[in-house]
């Protein structure tokens, strides 16, 4: 049997490589690139204290008992890495599809926004895309629809709050409007076309979505 320390030792390894493995399979490996060294370093240290049967003798029965389990495990690991890699790929193509397509063929685009969705639950990217389409069409229920979808993945998104309160305030829903507007300020607070927004419902009018949006895009060419 192995030393005690040493299966200590190997386990623990073995879980922060695990860990690493998910979080970076889900935030993409390149961002975390500098992590990967050290996470497989921890799996050769696991690997190295694995208990090897003595050259030329008869397997053991922890190597034989330790086959089966090890390559499935193997092949998880892989079909994981795989599905990580892949899926959030595929949901990008189709973002970049729809926001091509979108002026000529809005019905398509909403189509590839839900698939993108669906291939990556995790991001909420193709249901805030979808929203800013659905506002471009004065589709405001649908944008609404999205904003939610949107907050219901990623609940400290700023700007999902922003145009759910703009929406809100143009809908004449003043206090629903005041109280997604001031989370949006809590959220983003340095943003002056936030605070901009929300001093105009505290003030009795309502925002102009429209103008809002025209100015988010401006603002964001500006930084770009």
């Amino acid at each position: 049997a192995a030393d005690p320390l040493a299966r200590a030792v190997a386990a623990a390894a073995l879980a922060g490589f695990a860990y690493w493995l998910v979080h970076g399979s889900f935030d993409w490996f390149w961002e975390f690139a500098g992590l990967g060294a050290p996470a497989f370093a921890l799996l050769g240290l696991t690997c190295a204290l694995v208990p090897r049967p003595v050259p030329g003798g008869p397997p053991t029965s922890l190597d034989i008992r330790a086959r089966p389990p090890l390559a499935l495990a193997g092949i998880a690991i892989t079909l994981a890495i795989a599905a990580s890699l892949t899926l959030p790929w595929l949901s990008q193509r189709q973002i970049e599809s729809a926001a091509r397509v979108w002026p000529r063929a809005p019905a398509t685009a909403y189509a590839r926004l839900n698939e993108a969705a669906e291939l990556n639950p995790l991001s909420d990217e193709a249901d805030l895309v979808a929203g800013s389409i659905a506002l471009r069409l004065g589709d405001h229920p649908r944008a609404e629809r999205y904003f939610a979808k949107a907050l219901a993945r990623t609940p400290a998104d700023a700007y999902a709050t922003l145009e759910l309160g703009a929406i809100a305030s143009a809908d004449g829903e003043r206090h629903r409007a005041l109280i997604l507007l001031t989370r949006a300020v809590d959220l983003n607070p340095r943003d002056r076309l936030t605070r901009a927004a929300l001093s105009v419902v505290r003030h009795g009018r309502h925002v102009d979505v429209r103008e809002l949006n025209d100015a988010i895009l401006r603002e964001a060419q500006r930084l770009s």
